[in-house]
């Protein structure tokens, strides 16, 4: 009788075996067809632009599709996070792997936030890559209004140059860096094509950081707009538009004020509870 249970036992765990290895086969063919789906339309992107322009309605058409495959993508890739969690590239494939972090970075805030733990996990686990894991970061604290840890993020206005979103503790940053395998700032900057150097002080310390950029209602880039808080000045927008400046975290405001001649005035309200960054894209219109 023993004989045959053990017999049974071995036949019952042959047979879920090789489900699990069928499903397994069949969700690394949907995430590798997924991953075309996420990446295809990206890499055209630059074709697209460089045919039609930045602003041109092809351009917005193809935004429009890439947001759409992301939001197929994300629900799919959720379905298969939900019951199976984070599968390493062993139990599906190199790409498969990689797309369960590319959906997720390019999910919502609200998805992101849900499956970062479950990443982190992964990384503990060797299921995912560290190198990865601090990218969401990045984002999902940007987008917090946080500074970010490794320095991963950048932000640009319509033809603008691009600008890296604050970091935390940047003195370290390259540290911070090395420690999950990711090259120097400086070396990861030139992708951006951002001329980068490594400050020796933390200047951000203690400071609410209050970033942006200035463009018309063309979206084209102001630069020469006084920027004040509490009626004082407090920053100027550069020749890309862009502007940076740090207040105390005790410095009590609820309105920005943007002023430049030949413009109307923009007074744009505040939230500052919880918030280390208040990063603005402001649209100023000509005065009639």
């Amino acid at each position: 009788m023993k004989i045959l249970l053990f017999i049974l036992l071995l036949l019952t765990s042959s047979i879920a075996w090789s489900q699990t290895q069928e499903e397994l086969q069949t969700i690394t063919r949907q995430l590798e067809n997924i991953y075309i789906t996420d990446q295809q339309p990206r890499i055209q992107l630059d074709s697209v632009v460089e045919k039609f322009g930045y602003k041109s309605d092809e351009v917005k058409k193809h935004w429009d599709l890439i947001r759409t495959h992301d939001s197929l993508n994300t629900l799919a890739v959720s379905a298969i996070l939900d019951k199976y969690g984070w599968l390493s590239a062993e139990q599906t494939s190199t790409d498969a792997n990689l797309t369960l972090f590319l959906v997720i970075q390019h999910a919502e805030l609200a998805v992101q936030l849900k499956y970062k733990p479950m990443m982190y996990e992964a990384v503990k686990q060797g299921k995912a890559k560290g190198s990865h894991y601090a990218l969401l970061l990045d984002r999902t604290n940007m987008h917090q209004d946080k500074l970010q840890v490794y320095g991963s993020q950048a932000n640009m206005a319509g033809d603008s140059k691009t600008y890296l979103f604050p970091i935390a503790d940047e003195p370290n940053v390259n540290k911070r860096r090395q420690e999950i395998g990711l090259p120097p700032l400086e070396e990861y900057a030139k992708l951006f094509d951002i001329s980068y150097t490594l400050p020796s002080v933390d200047t951000l310390k203690g400071k609410l950081v209050i970033a942006g950029f200035v463009i018309d209602r063309n979206q084209q880039i102001l630069p020469g707009v006084n920027i004040y808080i509490n009626e004082q000045l407090a920053g100027t927008s550069n020749e890309d538009g862009y502007y940076r400046f740090t207040t105390p975290l005790t410095n009590k405001f609820d309105t920005i004020v943007y002023k430049k001649e030949g413009y109307q005035v923009s007074v744009l309200p505040v939230e500052r509870d919880g918030k280390e960054v208040i990063y603005v894209i402001n649209m100023l219109n000509k005065t009639e």
